[in-house]
Formats: structure tokens, C-alpha cells, sequence
């Protein structure tokens, strides 16, 4: 195949992985893209991450979510700078990209996002957690239960739960505490469920 037929399937799977529609042809065709992709390694992830940087992505939240596939330690340093500068929705999508790197190193950059003195990058640190399924972190989520940001003391007590650690004392000992309505509603579910599944 002439190197010019290549360069505009590489180009054309660039562009198709940013499709926004959401019908199933076009599912396929990002999945089709993606594959094309990872397929052609090193030099697609590094195209998708000046993509990113740029701000030239048309769909940052696709762009994200490709580059674990990858599975490249450089894609983990990316991703974390999405969480820790880009709005709520495409931080989230960080963190959770980052919670599916296969390379442990991405459980470490989870970790600075939960030490992180922005809510919305804690929130998407907790989010990875959740999505890595990883037990090492317990103590960092833990640790957010006793955040000043209501929201994200609501996504740690989730987490932990999926996680398998509450104690229904320490649960007790949080709702005493808890002023927000929200979250003391979220630790009396917790609670409610733990005592459903206790014999």
C-alpha cells in the first residue's frame, strides 16, 4: 500500500474515534477506528496526545479514553494533567481512564489526585479508584471522607462502598458529624444496606 493510502487511513481513524454519534454504525466504526489505532501503536498515541494538548481534540473525552488502550507510560502522565486542569466532566473521564491503565503506575498518579486542592480532581482520582477496583487505595479514599467539599465526601463513602470497606461504627461515627443532607442521606443507605447483608 502506497505510504499516501496509509497516511489517510491513519488520518481518517483519527477522526472517526472523535465521532460523537451515537447510533451503532458509528460505535463500530470508533471501535473499527481504535483497533486501526492500536494496531499502528507509538506513533497514533503520540498524534492523540498532541491532540490533547493542543486543544485541536474535537472530542477530548473519546481521545481520553483511547489512551490507555495504549497502555504506554507516557499516557499516564497526559491524563493526569486532563484531571488536573480540565473541567468536571473531561477530569472525570480522566480519572477513569486512568483507573483502566494496565501499568501500576497510573494507581500512583490516582493517588496525587486524591492529595490534589481541587474538588473536581479529587472527585475524578476517587472515580479512577473505583474503576481500578485496587484495595492498596482504600486508605486514600478513606482519607476523603473527611474532605471540607460535601461532594466529594459523597463520591468517597460510594467508593468505599464498591470497594467493600465500610464499618457500619465508622459509618455511625460519620453520620454524627455529617452536616450535609446529601451525604447524610448516602451513609444512612450505607448503613441500611450493611445491615440487610449482616446474618
Amino acid at each position: 500500500m502506497a505510504s499516501q493510502d496509509i497516511d489517510r487511513q491513519f488520518e481518517d481513524a483519527i477522526v472517526l474515534l472523535q465521532d460523537p454519534s451515537g447510533d451503532a454504525p458509528s460505535a463500530s466504526s470508533r471501535s473499527a477506528a481504535l483497533e486501526h489505532l492500536l494496531a499502528i501503536g507509538e506513533r497514533a498515541h503520540e498524534r492523540l496526545v498532541s491532540l490533547l494538548e493542543t486543544g485541536q481534540a474535537t472530542n477530548p473525552k473519546a481521545v481520553v479514553a483511547a489512551l490507555p488502550r495504549f497502555g504506554l507510560a507516557e499516557g499516564i502522565g497526559v491524563l493526569e494533567r486532563v484531571a488536573t486542569t480540565s473541567g468536571e466532566s473531561l477530569a472525570q473521564a480522566a480519572g477513569l481512564a486512568l483507573g483502566t491503565h494496565p501499568l501500576p503506575a497510573a494507581l500512583d498518579a490516582l493517588r496525587r489526585l486524591i492529595a490534589s486542592k481541587r474538588v473536581e480532581t479529587v472527585i475524578a482520582g476517587l472515580l479512577g479508584i473505583a474503576q481500578r477496583g485496587d484495595l492498596r487505595a482504600i486508605p486514600w479514599v478513606v482519607s476523603s471522607f473527611d474532605h471540607e467539599d460535601a461532594g466529594v465526601r459523597y463520591y468517597a463513602l460510594r467508593v468505599a462502598s464498591e470497594l467493600g470497606h465500610l464499618q457500619p461504627a465508622a459509618l455511625q461515627r460519620l453520620l454524627q458529624r455529617e452536616k450535609n443532607p446529601d451525604v447524610q442521606a448516602l451513609v444512612q443507605e450505607l448503613l441500611a444496606d450493611l445491615e440487610r447483608d449482616t446474618p
